[in-house]
This record gives structure tokens, sequence and C-alpha cells, in this order.
């Protein structure tokens, strides 16, 4: 499926609106991703998380969604009792065949839907606590890699078969907060040193730099699906900033309608239509023709949105500040 050239033009132009619906959970969720072919996972505060069947249909609702699995994560022992651990960050490999979870714990969990009638799950030990992550697949290097961050400026690589350390990136000079897979062996990360940074798995050193935020805070980030666009914004303020990602060189400083920060980033898949929730709502920017020419256009939604996923070309997923995901459907063909 496909978003037809013509539903985006008539949108930018406020002919036509799209759909935006509640997606009801009996928890508030906490963590939102999305694989290839419209695989949805989610997690929420009970320690749930659900990995839909491919093809995700919003229209029918979570509730009569098709379960491809669920598991549950545990408690964790406090001195003054048990908590429910909660999932921070969940992520999916290209192919979409193994899922993983962080729960600012010191293990983290893997699923792996290579025989989709009977995934596994293993878990890996780490010497600190893990809050975010990201899959790295490459035929290069053989298989699919884990990466890792947690309250450090170190980001740790794995092998999800072997369950072996596989490399240590140190270059950011604080804290990682965010990560993020390209093709390939690459991936990004981004810090409070306001910064965002290119890695390539088979280096220890980061390949390149990209000045994030003009704020004291981690920037956020988005990649196109073809690799080459990288945006960032600060946390901080309405300004992105559009990069080449193969020469490192700023593209555009790109103009938005919003008047408050930027809470959230997704580029649409095929396409160079990025997705940013604010505390008004979601913006579309049409980046195809940038730096010559940007359209932007904003929906109004009940909540800021604090994670963006494409779950189809047609569908937008988010999660919100109040813990509920919201739909936003446009036709396809």
């Amino acid at each position: 499926m496909r978003i037809d050239t013509s539903v985006w033009k008539n949108f930018f132009e406020g002919k036509t609106l799209p759909e935006v619906q509640p997606l009801a959970h009996f928890e508030t969720v906490t963590a939102l991703a999305a694989g290839p072919k419209g695989k949805l996972i989610f997690a929420d505060a009970s320690g749930n998380i659900f990995t839909l069947r491919n093809d995700f249909d919003p229209a029918i609702g979570l509730e009569a969604a098709e379960i491809l699995h669920h598991t549950h994560l545990g408690t964790v022992s406090k001195p003054d009792g048990t908590e429910q651990l909660k999932i921070t960050s969940l992520a999916c490999n290209p192919s979409g065949t193994i899922v993983s979870i962080a729960s600012r714990s010191t293990e983290t969990k893997l699923i792996n839907f290579e025989d989709p009638e009977n995934p596994k799950e293993t878990s890996k030990k780490h010497p600190h606590n893990v809050v975010v992550t990201a899959l790295v697949e490459d035929s290069r290097i053989g298989q699919s890699i884990q990466i890792t961050a947690g309250n450090s400026k170190t980001i740790s690589a794995i092998d999800c078969f072997t369950n072996k350390d596989f490399r240590k990136f140190e270059d950011h000079t604080a804290t990682v907060t965010r990560l993020a897979a390209l093709q390939g062996c690459l991936f990004l990360s981004s810090s409070t040193d306001k910064t965002v940074r290119l890695w390539d798995l088979r280096v220890n050193k980061a390949v390149r730099i990209f000045g994030g935020s003009d704020a004291p805070l981690a920037p956020l980030f988005a990649t196109d699906s073809t690799g080459n666009c990288l945006v960032t914004a600060s946390p901080k303020s309405t300004k992105l900033t559009a990069f080449d990602l193969n020469s490192g060189r700023i593209v555009a400083s790109v103009p938005m309608k919003n008047t408050t920060p930027t809470s959230a980033l997704a580029f649409g898949p095929e396409t160079r239509i990025l997705a940013t929730g604010t505390a008004e709502g979601i913006n579309f920017l049409d980046l195809t023709l940038i730096p010559t020419r940007t359209r932007n256009k904003l929906i109004k939604l009940p909540s800021r949105p604090l994670c963006i996923r494409w779950a189809s070309p047609g569908n937008i997923v988010i999660l919100d500040a109040t813990g509920t995901l919201q739909a936003v459907s446009f036709s396809v063909q």
C-alpha cells in the first residue's frame, strides 16, 4: 500500500483532513514502536508488551486487533518493597523478526519471531540500568545487534544470537537519551551533550557529529527512509534543522507553524513527509523539495504527542502525554 500523491496535495491545500481516533487500551501506555509491514508493538504501565500482527488497521481498534505475542515483565525489588518495571523503550529490527525491550533496569529482553507461531524470549544482564534500545541488522556483520544505553555516556552493542558483548561506544560527553537504527551497520544517538552522532558498528568512533540543539537538552531527531535526510529539533524551541546525513551539511532551517516546542518527530515510510508533535497537536511537513520549499499543516490533538510511529504508509499511531494512543489515518491505495 502507498498514499496517492493527490492525498497529500489535497491535505496540504486544506481540501481533505485525515481521520483522528483514540485507540482504547485498558492500561496507560508507556512505550510504542513500529516494525515493517504495519507491525505495531506497545507496552503498558502494568508491564505488558503486545506485538500485533502485520498490517495493523486502526479502524478495528486495539482490542479487536490480532495479537502475535504477549509477554509481561515482572517486578523489581526495592528497599520499601517491590515495584512494577516500567518499559521505557521498544525497538524492532528492520526485518521485523526481533523486538528489544528496555525497562530502566539491568536486564533487557529480546523476543525472536523467526518462527511466528513459537516466539522465543531471551534476557541479557547489563552492568547498569538500560533506558533506551535499538536494533541494527546487516548482512556484513552477519547478525542483529542490540544497541543499549542507560544513565551514562556509554553505548553498548550486544550480539542478539550469542548474547555476547559486541562493542562499546564512548564518544558522547554526557548522558545518551535516544537511539535509532539506520540502514546497514549504521545507527544514531542523541545526548544531553546537545549532539546527534552517527555511528558505524565496524568502528569505535562516531563517523559524524551533528549539532542538534541550541538548548541544554538532548535533541530529538528523525531520518527519512532513504537514510539521506536527518532532521533535529530542540525540546525547548520550535526550530527544526535538516541535514544531509552523508555530508553532514545543514540543508535547511525548516519553518514551523506551531508556537510550542517540538516533542516528537517521525518520517513516513517511502516519503519525506515529517510528522512532528507539539502541545498544539501533530504538524505534518512536506520536505520533498527542501531547501527550495516546504509545506506544513497542523492537526489538533487532545494532548501533546510524546512518540509518533508510522504503522503503515497511511496510518500514524501517537502516544500522548496522558498515556493514550491516538491514530491518524489517511487514504491509501
